[in-house]
C-alpha cells in the first residue's frame, strides 16, 4: 500500500517505462493499492522508447492495482506508442505458457497537462492490451493530447481488453492532424468495451 505519497519534480528524462510517480510495475502475483498520492512532473523519453507517463509507465504481469484518489499533473512527451496521464500502458505477459494479466482499477483520480505521442494515447490510460481496467469516477481536469499515429482518447487511447469506463469526463483539446481513431472518451476498440454515464 502506497498512501498520501508526493512527488514534486521540474523534469523527469528516460528511455522506456518513464514516470512521474511509478516507472515499471511487475508486481507478480500481488494486490497493490496506491491512495491519495500525487505526482508533478514533466516527462520525456524523446525519441527513446515507449511507455511514458506523469504517473504510472507501465503496468505487467498478473497483479492487481487500485489507483484511488490521486492525481497526476505535468507535460508527457514521446516519439513512441502508448502515452497515458495518468497510466501509460497496463498489459498481459506470458509466464511458464500461462497468461498473466493486470486487473487495474482508477477510482476518483484526475490528471491535468498536454500529452504528444505516437499511438495509443489517453488522458488517464494510453493503452489496455488484454488486461482489465475499470475507471470510474475520474477525469482529465484540464489539457490537450496530440498523436502522430492512431487510438487516441480523452479517457482511454486504446481500449483491447476487459475495459470499462463509468462516470468520467474529459476537458481536452484533441488534434489528431493526421491520425485516426479518436474520441473525447475512447479513441479504438479492438475488444470489450462498457461505458456508462
Amino acid at each position: 500500500v502506497l498512501a498520501g505519497s508526493s512527488v514534486s519534480t521540474p523534469k523527469a528524462n528516460g528511455n522506456a517505462d518513464a514516470g512521474g510517480f511509478i516507472g515499471y510495475g511487475d508486481n507478480r502475483g500481488t494486490v497493490l493499492t496506491i491512495e491519495e498520492c500525487s505526482a508533478k512532473a514533466n516527462v520525456d523519453v524523446g525519441t527513446g522508447g515507449v511507455h511514458a507517463s506523469a504517473f504510472i509507465a507501465s503496468l505487467a504481469y498478473d497483479s492487481v492495482v487500485t489507483i484511488k484518489n490521486s492525481f497526476a499533473e505535468g507535460n508527457v512527451t514521446s516519439s513512441k506508442n502508448y502515452v497515458g496521464g495518468l497510466v501509460a500502458f497496463v498489459g498481459m505477459n506470458t509466464i511458464d505458457g500461462v497468461n498473466c494479466a493486470v486487473d487495474l482499477t482508477v477510482t476518483g483520480c484526475y490528471y491535468k497537462g498536454q500529452i504528444t505521442g505516437a499511438s495509443g494515447i489517453g488522458g488517464i490510460v494510453g493503452g489496455v492490451e488484454k488486461a482489465k481496467v475499470k475507471i470510474e469516477k475520474s477525469y482529465v481536469k484540464e489539457g490537450s493530447i496530440t498523436p502522430t499515429g492512431h487510438n487516441s482518447g480523452g479517457i482511454v487511447g486504446l481500449a483491447n481488453g476487459q475495459t470499462t469506463v463509468e462516470n468520467c469526463w474529459s476537458n481536452v483539446v484533441l488534434t489528431m492532424a493526421t491520425s485516426q481513431f479518436g474520441g473525447g472518451i475512447v479513441g479504438g476498440v479492438q475488444n470489450a468495451l462498457v461505458v456508462k454515464n
